[in-house]
């Protein structure tokens, strides 16, 4: 904008039914400049939208094991259980959540780019100001419809991780794919997910998701959040955020 404020563009949000869907998602791929579908409401939604499924999947109850609460207590339950249906164009920017997460492929693969929540200050946040997509006319072909940013209101701030993996492998994000620039770190970790298999991806660790349906047509997977614990790990996180936030500041001098 006018002020030089960079957005965090959150997606145009429609509900739609499995077969238009499905439809809009294969239709897309040979329409010029044409929007992108993917089903990724992040809420629940296998159990608020979907439930006609739920009778074909299985919580996996080692999950609920390992990631139980004191002996002797009930196993948890999943704080959610969410279905994803997309293709190679939809890709995930480094992000971390609040839950232990369980996360299946059943159709076509996912490449998981992974990184410890020690690491956030490699991957270049930024402020920027919320907005989402909306559609200029309301009556339009959501598939190629033009599409607006708007701000949200009232208007508000998020932090967000400008480093990509792509523009880390060209040289753009140095902290993250120069381990001089970043003291000697790992290169993210990269686990790719097939059909049939399920990562196990720690609470608060940075991810980036890209996708490939391969000869499937499309990608689908489900994943099952359980409440994490709150406590050491956490602290740790915040405590080496706070140590690079007061270096970028100028608060910590660099001694040899």
């Amino acid at each position: 904008d006018s002020e030089g404020a960079k957005r965090f563009a959150q997606p145009l949000q429609q509900t739609s039914t499995m077969r238009a869907f499905l439809h809009d998602l294969g239709r897309t791929r040979v329409l010029p400049g044409a929007n992108v579908p993917y089903l990724s409401s992040q809420c629940g939604n296998l159990d608020t939208e979907l439930g006609a499924l739920t009778c074909d999947i299985d919580e996996p109850e080692w999950a609920a094991a390992v990631l139980g609460s004191a002996p002797g207590q009930l196993l948890p339950r999943p704080d959610a259980r969410n279905i994803w249906i997309g293709d190679a164009r939809s890709v995930t920017s480094f992000h971390s959540d609040p839950y232990e997460n369980i996360y299946a492929v059943v159709t076509g693969s996912k490449v998981f780019h992974l990184l410890p929540l020690t690491d956030r200050h490699r991957l270049h946040y930024t402020s920027c100001v919320s907005a989402r997509w909306t559609m200029a006319d309301a009556n339009a072909d959501p598939a190629n419809a033009e599409l607006a940013l708007v701000d949200e209101s009232p208007r508000a701030e998020l932090r967000w991780a400008q480093a990509d993996v792509k523009g880390a492998a060209r040289g753009l994000w140095p902290r993250l794919s120069t381990p001089e620039a970043s003291g000697g770190a790992h290169a993210p970790l990269v686990v790719t997910v097939h059909a049939g298999d399920a990562l196990y991806l720690p609470a608060q660790w940075y991810h980036s998701v890209y996708q490939d349906e391969g000869g499937e047509g499309r990608v689908t997977a489900i994943n099952f959040w359980y409440d994490m614990e709150w406590g050491v790990q956490q602290a740790m996180g915040r405590f080496v955020d706070e140590v690079w936030d007061a270096h970028v500041a100028g608060m910590i001098e660099k001694k040899c």
